[in-house]
């Protein structure tokens, strides 16, 4: 048998192995390496650095060879989470994240897709994330286009994420402080209001009366997770006329307005932080005793798992100071949402 002979038979047998196809074209054969199941073992993907993973991280249509990921490339391909802070309004869309080839967008501006209008919660520029909220999920995948504000036309997404869980921290509004209207006698500060998110209910605190302090919000209705009632204001005087007025109460973010000193009218409480108003201060020439303080909203803790995509929330508005004539009590602050989103 000659030499040439031999060759073409060894070419053209066919001796298959497991996860292995031949294919014979002529008197020449061609393997594909098809790999059998559970081939790729992690001795035979050692070595590997330390830390890292085996996958696709660029956001790319179609697919691409896989390479060595780090922590933070594989945190690259989470969306992390979004935090809001409500100060107004009544109607709360949660927000949805989009994975993009690449695209730039400015913050308020509106995209449309699958007949829902998309709102974007934070300007991003070149970025392959972006987060938009609407009150409908999106498709797994498919294009945004530009409805109205300043951005890229089109964005073209390769994967959606709908919010996993949202935590929902609540204040409700805090109580105004009494004044003191020279010759008159003492005006009362008004009492705040509650905030609500889906039927959960912070109470607000209560206006001050004379040199009765106002009460801290507590016990409001709906399930939260935990609750934490407001402060009691601090208390004033009708007869002791050298003090200073009694400051507000305080809540979970602090912020109670201070006492006014002699003759002066009390703090506000901090902006959107639910505290009472403090009391004016007392004063000799007027024969006029220090006022005492509005009390602190409740605030209250909430985590929604697996959220629908819209829900109602009212923000607690401030008690009326007690306005006199010669000194005033302090506003109570209005209340405030903030909502953590979790992908």
């Amino acid at each position: 048998m000659s030499k040439s002979t031999q060759i073409n038979k060894r070419l053209t047998a066919k001796i298959p192995t497991p996860g292995n196809e031949v294919t014979t074209l002529g008197t020449s054969s061609v393997q594909t390496n098809n790999m059998a199941d559970a081939a790729v073992t992690n001795t035979k993907m050692s070595p590997m650095p330390g830390t890292t993973l085996k996958g696709n991280n660029t956001y790319i249509s179609g697919s691409s060879t896989p390479s060595d990921l780090t922590i933070p490339q594989v945190s690259r391909m989470i969306p992390p989470p979004t935090y809001q802070k409500l100060i107004s309004g009544t109607s709360y869309n949660v927000n949805f994240a989009f994975a993009i080839l690449t695209g730039s967008a400015t913050v308020g501006a509106t995209y449309t897709h699958n007949s829902v209008t998309y709102t974007v919660f934070e300007t991003v520029a070149s970025a392959n994330i972006i987060i938009l909220s609407g009150n409908a999920a999106p498709l797994a995948s498919g294009t945004l286009t530009k409805a109205s504000g300043t951005g890229d036309t089109t964005l073209t997404f390769i994967q959606s994420f709908a919010p996993k869980s949202l935590e929902v921290q609540a204040v409700a509004a805090g109580g105004g402080g009494s004044g003191i209207s020279n010759g008159v006698g003492y005006v009362a500060g008004g009492n705040g209001t509650a905030t609500i998110f889906n039927g959960v209910t912070a109470n607000a605190g209560g206006g001050s009366a004379l040199d009765i302090p106002g009460a801290g919000g507590s016990a409001g209705a709906g399930t939260a997770t935990y609750r934490i009632p407001g402060g009691q204001g601090n208390g004033g005087s009708l007869t002791s006329n050298t003090i200073p007025g009694g400051s507000g109460g305080g809540t979970f973010f602090g912020g109670n307005g201070a006492g006014g000193t002699s003759a002066s009218s009390g703090g506000n409480g901090a902006l959107n932080t639910g505290a009472g108003g403090g009391g004016s201060g007392g004063n000799t020439v007027w024969s006029a005793g220090p006022m005492s303080g509005g009390g602190g909203g409740e605030y209250f803790f909430l985590k929604i798992n697996n959220p629908v995509a819209t829900y109602t929330y009212q923000i607690g508005v401030g008690g009326a100071k007690g306005d006199g004539t010669s000194a005033d009590g302090g506003v109570g602050a209005d209340g405030m949402i903030i909502i953590k989103t979790e992908y």
